[in-house]
């Protein structure tokens, strides 16, 4: 079965202001990037909450890593990928020490897995 993806778009940029997928709830905003996981607030940097949008949760697709990299260049990063998932995964195990829906696709690239 599908995960429910709710979107809450803003009407003028059809932007999205809220994106709900099970127990994770992004609001992506130009001003303050926030994340949720299970009601707590996730701790993530600007650096870290972009490849997480990147990885589109809920849809269930795999990133190469290339792809994954070439736009965190276009947005401004010079960090490497690596070190940005890393750090995205222990801003989630600070919340819940069980977190593992960031995972690596071996010779791949990077998903987000939905149950």
């Amino acid at each position: 079965m599908a995960p429910i993806v709710l979107l809450e778009c803003d009407m003028s940029s059809m932007a999205p202001r809220k994106i709900v997928v099970g127990q994770l709830v992004l609001y992506p905003d130009s001003k303050v990037n926030k994340a949720f996981w299970n009601g707590v607030r996730v701790p993530l940097t600007p650096r870290d909450f972009q490849p997480l949008l990147l990885l589109e949760p809920g849809t269930g697709k795999g990133f190469a890593r290339t792809w994954l990299q070439e736009e965190m260049r276009r947005k401004g990063f010079s960090t490497s990928l690596t070190f940005m998932v890393r750090d995205v995964r222990l801003a989630f195990r600070k919340i819940d020490p069980s977190f593992d829906r960031l995972v690596m696709l071996y010779k791949f690239g990077y998903g987000w897995i939905t149950y």
